[in-house]
């Protein structure tokens, strides 16, 4: 029954782990005016972060299969922009955390449509509440980026 997207689960899985760890070394790093506004939404985000990618984790172990373990998985498998050679600047870490973002929201909906058809209600809750999460967070971080 769910054999066909444990492996897109396991992408997102990987990628909502790589936007975390992105997303605590912009809480630790980011500069700029607005340093303690930003500082804070990111801890609030990471924070989240790690409570879904233990719950996706869990889900994946549920359906009789192998969560991403090491940290060579989650890099074989993610798939966002990294942030690893650009400038800390407020504006540059928030544009990166809203594209990324965009990039997992869109997986979740993707992955929610063929959990649907196999009508594996508790993955699509488990998909509905990350991506309501993240469409939270990138409201507020597009929000952030208005003049």
């Amino acid at each position: 029954m769910t054999e066909h997207y444990m492996h897109p689960m396991k992408i997102l899985m990987s990628n909502v782990y790589a936007l975390f760890t992105q997303v605590q070394g912009f809480h630790w790093n980011v500069k700029g005016h607005h340093f303690f506004q930003l500082h804070g939404f990111f801890e609030m985000v990471y924070k989240d972060l790690f409570e879904h990618i233990d719950t996706l984790a869990e889900r994946i172990r549920a359906c009789d299969d192998y969560a991403p373990g090491t940290l060579s998985d989650i890099h074989r498998l993610q798939e966002l922009e990294d942030s690893s050679e650009i400038s800390l600047r407020e504006l540059k870490v928030v544009e990166i955390f809203i594209k990324n973002c965009e990039t997992v929201i869109s997986q979740g909906k993707s992955l929610w449509g063929m959990c649907e058809k196999s009508g594996d209600l508790v993955t699509q809750d488990i998909l509905i509440d990350l991506v309501n999460h993240l469409e939270k967070y990138r409201w507020m971080a597009k929000s952030y980026m208005e003049k």
